[in-house]
């Protein structure tokens, strides 16, 4: 299971308002459930209470995404998946917290193969 610290931050109430900040401030459409991002805001602390408590205890499931087909000017047709709001809350709250540890080993990745580049072909 993951670190009990790391899932913490995670369900913080701090991360899932920033969370929810963000997905505010990208807009966006509802998904499968029709909930626009004003009618998530009405309730927004019950909302994320509920978030908060389905991740703490393992009980969150996502919905499935609102999937729609937008036509390209090459007369294709590309597939667009949108999640529903709670979702996109849930993801960026990770995404908040897991990004910078990811990017420091990234990072870390980067330089290895830079100097081993430079180093080969100097």
């Amino acid at each position: 299971m993951m670190d009990q610290v790391l899932w913490g931050k995670i369900c913080s109430d701090q991360n899932l308002k920033l969370a929810w900040n963000k997905v505010k401030e990208n807009k966006g459409s509802p998904g499968v459930d029709s909930i626009t991002l004003e009618e998530f805001e009405k309730n927004l602390d019950d909302n994320l209470n509920i978030l908060q408590k389905e991740l703490e205890n393992g009980d969150f499931k996502p919905l499935p995404v609102l999937r729609f087909y937008l036509d390209k000017e090459d007369g294709t047709s590309r597939p667009i998946g949108i999640p529903p709001v709670r979702d996109r809350v849930v993801q960026q709250a990770l995404h908040s917290v897991l990004s910078p540890i990811f990017e420091e080993e990234i990072d870390k990745i980067r330089f290895v193969i830079f100097y081993c580049i430079y180093d080969w072909f100097g």
